[in-house]
């Protein structure tokens, strides 16, 4: 392979995520300001309480990341003949080489597909994560999955199953 592949992340989806991740927040506060409504008993209302917590903070940031991807202009998905660099989730772990590399397999969460990038040493992976939580991201994805290294094509303008066969057909061209 001579040429890089640009696969562009889709504007639409980070727009749905947006929408999505806005409308847990606001459900969070009406929640957590309503809450005689949904429960009458203390320790009903405390656990409500710290669900909506919870809900408002884990939605903020997944808003937030959204967002700058929104702002941003990286392409998606950037592969060449040394390998590929994934820019479109929030995880960052950098260029992936061919040669490290040594297989896939396919995990589903939530009707989501992802294709697991094994690779030979997946502690350097880790290490090359960028900020605090994209490394726990990075550990809990090699403990999860055994491999930091996770594709999706939920943000991407790509089917998984054309994902797949790209990736697939690309590492052999490439080791």
């Amino acid at each position: 392979m001579t040429q890089e592949i640009f696969i562009p992340a889709s504007r639409k989806k980070y727009i749905m995520q947006a929408i999505g991740s806005a409308s847990f927040i606001v459900l969070g506060v009406v929640m957590y300001l309503c809450i005689s409504l949904f429960a009458d008993e203390p320790l009903k209302q405390v656990i409500i309480k710290i669900g909506s917590v919870l809900s408002i903070l884990f939605f903020s940031f997944t808003l937030v990341i959204v967002s700058k991807k929104l702002r941003s202009k990286n392409i998606g998905l950037v592969i060449n003949q040394d390998g590929f660099h994934d820019t479109s989730a929030a995880l960052n772990i950098g260029f992936v080489y061919w040669k490290d590399v040594t297989g896939f397999k396919e995990f589903t969460s939530y009707q989501t597909k992802n294709l697991v990038v094994i690779v030979k040493n997946p502690q350097q992976y880790i290490n090359n994560a960028t900020g605090y939580a994209s490394k726990k991201i990075a550990q809990a994805n090699n403990k999860l999955l055994g491999s930091p290294v996770a594709l999706t094509a939920t943000t991407l303008t790509i089917s998984y199953e054309a994902l797949k066969k790209l990736m697939t057909a690309q590492t052999a061209l490439g080791n």
